[in-house]
């Protein structure tokens, strides 16, 4: 991590994949098929663009805001797939409202992640 950066955003990825790996368990105890299918793939996309889009827009709306917290993230979001796999790659956007080595306090940090899962794993998550 960077300096003015650290735990704090790296248990934000953390839970972010936390999440995504939940959701795809669950998405694939339903799923019968033994393969990632275009519905799965289509549940995926639209659970974390959501998710996305949320963070974004909070992210936004702290730019202008009297209270906002002093540090905070979002994140863009691409799924790929093929038939047995399915990864998130996670382009994130961590801001720190008072940053000690910034003379505004304003600082931000961006990171990629991806987070990689096999159709079969779904118990292990």
């Amino acid at each position: 991590m960077n300096v003015g950066f650290g735990s704090t955003e790296a248990d934000f990825e953390a839970a972010e994949e936390s999440a995504f790996r939940e959701k795809f368990r669950d998405a694939c105890a339903s799923n019968n098929a033994g393969y990632v299918t275009d519905e799965l793939v289509m549940e995926m996309r639209q659970w974390v663009a959501l998710r996305a889009s949320l963070l974004r827009k909070a992210a936004d709306d702290y730019k202008s805001a009297e209270e906002y917290p002093d540090r905070y993230s979002s994140y863009r979001v691409t799924v790929l797939n093929d038939a047995n796999h399915i990864v998130a790659i996670m382009r994130f956007t961590h801001i720190n409202r008072r940053h000690a080595m910034s003379p505004d306090g304003w600082g931000a940090m961006w990171t990629n992640r991806c987070f990689f899962v096999h159709v079969n794993e779904p118990e292990k998550l």
